[in-house]
């Protein structure tokens, strides 16, 4: 079942840094939700089983640094 997964990234300083991480989740045939570099805030709805493989796509450039802080939100409830 999807949920929605927030994402804290260091490293994220401007709208560049959004494309990027976003062309890149895309590559790996995700969608983001959300993306905002102030924040250093992605929302994205994957399987539980997807984290790792997102975790990987954003820190591919090796300029982002995704924390292990991320909240986890069931898509029932959010809709």
């Amino acid at each position: 079942m999807k949920q929605l997964y927030t994402f804290m990234i260091n490293g994220m300083t401007c709208h560049a840094c959004e494309k990027l991480i976003t062309m890149d989740l895309a590559e790996a045939g995700y969608a983001t939700k959300s993306i905002n570099h102030q924040s250093g805030e992605l929302t994205i709805e994957i399987e539980p089983v997807d984290v790792d493989r997102v975790k990987q796509a954003i820190q591919q450039s090796k300029t982002y640094i995704v924390t292990d802080a991320y909240t986890v939100t069931d898509v029932k409830l959010a809709h």
